[in-house]
């Protein structure tokens, strides 16, 4: 159906934004400052900043496969 298909694209678009724009392409002091927060220091919070944005990329192309995606959506429901 073409409402599940736009909602998929949806997805993949905010997943890959978000792992591109604020993570990858302009790391945002924001975002270092909060990692190195959490991590406590103990790891280098640009290097991780760039492997959670690459993460964030893939699971936007993943948004893209054409599979059953039910389980997807609900998990995706669970983590936000």
């Amino acid at each position: 159906t073409l409402i599940y298909w736009l909602v998929c694209l949806l997805f993949s678009f905010i997943w890959i934004y978000q792992g591109l724009v604020p993570k990858l392409i302009m790391a945002h002091p924001e975002e270092i400052s909060m990692l190195s927060a959490f991590t406590g220091g103990r790891f280098h919070p640009e290097t991780l900043l760039k492997l959670i944005g690459l993460a964030e990329v893939m699971v936007g192309v993943l948004w893209l496969y054409p599979v059953r995606k039910r389980k997807w959506f609900l998990l995706h429901i669970a983590l936000l």
